[in-house]
């Protein structure tokens, strides 16, 4: 969570405070108090300016890429992570036409553009947190006390209850498929531990 100022160093600042809402956790921040402006992300950095907003939603690599980082003081750990999910497409009969190996490399690629994508992605962000950390005018990073981060959880209950009203009402079961991913994080989690992240096997 970036912010101007003082910034939010426990989750009693969140309480009407002007925050950019560009994601799912503004919902947490809402909950908790937060003051919300819906805008995309790319209106940011013009918001905080002005002083349309206080703080926003953001990662360490965007923070600089898009010069937000000239706008804020803080930078507050949240401790969520994002899902997301990108699919590529390509017409059947294209697919159809292209050789056996052509079409083998197609349906292959996926591991290794995720691979490519998490790499780039650390290093950016690795990159970023110096940029950010360095200068004359550094950012101080700030963490949450745990109950802090515990009120936070407690907060987005509610978000967990709506979404499996949702998955109900498209006939999928939510908490089935919320315990899969749990269960496949923590198995990719010891693999990392383990054996490290591939591009660090080179």
């Amino acid at each position: 969570l970036a912010c101007r100022g003082e910034g939010i160093r426990s989750v009693d600042d969140i309480k009407g405070t002007k925050i950019a809402h560009t994601g799912s956790s503004g919902d947490v921040l809402a909950a908790l108090g937060g003051n919300m402006v819906n805008m995309p992300i790319y209106d940011v950095y013009q918001a905080m300016e002005t002083g349309l907003v206080d703080c926003s939603v953001t990662y360490a690599y965007y923070a600089v890429a898009s010069k937000l980082s000239e706008e804020i003081d803080t930078m507050t750990e949240l401790r969520y992570s994002t899902i997301t999910s990108l699919g590529t497409v390509m017409n059947r009969d294209s697919f159809d036409r292209l050789t056996p190996e052509q079409q083998e490399a197609i349906l292959g690629i996926g591991p290794d553009m995720m691979n490519f994508y998490g790499e780039k992605l650390e290093e950016a962000d690795l990159k970023a947190l110096e940029v950010l950390s360095s200068g004359d005018d550094p950012v101080e990073f700030v963490k949450l006390s745990d109950e802090g981060y515990d009120a936070m959880d407690v907060a987005g209950v509610p978000m967990f209850d709506n979404w499996y009203a949702d998955t109900d009402a498209v006939g999928t079961d939510g908490k089935a498929l919320l315990a899969e991913l749990y269960a496949l994080m923590d198995k990719w989690t010891v693999v990392m531990e383990t054996d490290g992240l591939p591009w660090h096997k080179k």
